[in-house]
């Protein structure tokens, strides 16, 4: 594996990986629901959730992936993703390709088009990545890349929440319902523009932001709920 892949926080960013190794094993809807939302409204066909261990990258809540559910991690643009706070963008990866890892993914899935965002820890350590990807090469806009931020942060935030669960932490009634509020929410808002056969760019620029908005609303209300717990690590993890 090429050594630029791996970043100067790598050990403990291992330890972080370890506590969300759950994310495997939970069948939580609205998950799939991000994922497909994802890339319904950055006009994709396809989009994942991925977490980034030690040697391999694996792929969970996929829309569109016809791949493996692993790949090594020096075959996998999420290595790359996870190196940075913002996004990796690759809007034609036959024209130019990523020199840091090998090309299976790419010849796997025939990507040109990539654009992933780290999933982030309350703690700092980017476990994994929220990723949109397609067969052809597209032009990425800023209000796509700030949806995915917003979601990358919901993510993270329900993965917590569901851990906190797990632990038997006190979760306050209603806020598992208001998560599916918020997803509902989110789906008609989207659904204005599937609705339209030619909706204006502002419009969807306008529907996209109301949705970042309503991802980060949900996110900022769970981190009220998760505090506590949050504040107990590392004994949580």
């Amino acid at each position: 594996m090429d050594s630029r892949l791996i970043p100067a926080n790598e050990a403990a960013r291992l330890r972080a990986v370890a506590r969300y190794r759950s994310l495997g094993n939970l069948h939580e809807r609205v998950f799939d629901e991000l994922v497909a939302l994802a890339a319904c409204l950055c006009g994709v066909s396809i989009s994942f959730l991925s977490l980034v261990e030690a040697e391999s990258v694996w792929f969970r809540y996929t829309t569109g992936w016809t791949g493996t559910e692993h790949l090594a991690r020096d075959y996998s643009l999420c290595s790359v993703a996870i190196l940075q706070d913002e996004a990796t963008v690759f809007e034609n990866l036959r024209k130019e390709p990523c020199q840091l890892i090998q090309s299976g993914e790419i010849e796997l899935l025939n990507l040109q088009f990539f654009v992933g965002i780290p999933l982030k820890t309350a703690d700092g350590f980017n476990i994994g990545v929220l990723a949109i990807a397609d067969h052809c090469p597209q032009k990425t806009t800023i209000e796509d890349q700030l949806l995915l931020e917003s979601y990358s942060r919901l993510t993270v935030v329900l993965l917590d929440l569901y851990r906190a669960e797990a632990q038997s932490a006190p979760i306050a009634t209603g806020v598992y319902e208001a998560v599916e509020d918020s997803m509902r929410w989110m789906q008609t808002l989207s659904a204005t523009l599937t609705r339209q056969a030619q909706p204006s760019a502002e419009q969807v620029i306008k529907v996209k932001q109301a949705i970042g908005r309503e991802a980060d609303d949900t996110a900022q209300r769970l981190r009220r709920e998760l505090g506590a717990w949050h504040s107990s690590w590392p004994g949580a993890a």
